[in-house]
């Protein structure tokens, strides 16, 4: 029964709901474990302040032949106009290909506050699948404000390495 229900797997997908980001997401536990065939796995998630996603990547967990995913993909989209996911007008913002030979690939891209989805695509080649993991680590946008206090850091610390300096330095001595 299992077999016949594998054999039958053809195209798939999967959507998967992470809500408000937290500052580090992972598909542990939720999809990520594929029949063979092709696939399309969506990450819907939502921020509210504008971030970096500083680090996102899908790695295929190949252990040929059981699990094995070729021509590997995944993008990142902004819900569209409409904000609802998935209708014609969502707006594709970058991809990035994976196979069992990339390892953990990472990228890093700014993001607005809104409405966002990963769709993960690939072609499992294992007798049994894929196994795939997707992760990604958000990150504040600095404001003018912190920046303003990162300069004002800098500039004591450049103060404090002048006085340091000169304290070291041997006292010069006028000839009598």
């Amino acid at each position: 029964m299992a077999a016949l229900a594998l054999s039958c797997a053809g195209a798939q997908a999967a959507v998967y709901t992470w809500s408000s980001h937290a500052p580090f997401e992972t598909s542990a536990g939720i999809g990520g474990i594929v029949g063979p065939g092709t696939f399309s796995d969506f990450w819907t998630f939502s921020i509210s302040d504008s971030q970096i996603i500083e680090k996102s990547a899908v790695v295929a967990n190949n252990n040929p032949p059981a699990f094995a995913i070729g021509q590997g993909s995944y993008s990142l989209y902004s819900y569209g106009a409409d904000n609802i996911f998935g209708n014609g007008d969502d707006a594709l913002l970058n991809g990035w290909n994976f196979d069992g030979t990339t390892g953990s690939t990472e990228h890093a891209i700014g993001l607005n506050a809104g409405n966002y989805y990963f769709n993960v695509v690939g072609n499992a080649t294992g007798t049994i699948g894929g196994i795939y993991a997707m992760s990604s680590t958000l990150s504040p946008v600095p404001t003018p404000e912190s920046f303003g206090l990162f300069v004002a850091g800098l500039a004591v610390f450049g103060l404090v390495a002048r006085r340091r300096r000169r304290a070291a330095e041997p006292p010069k001595h006028s000839p009598a």
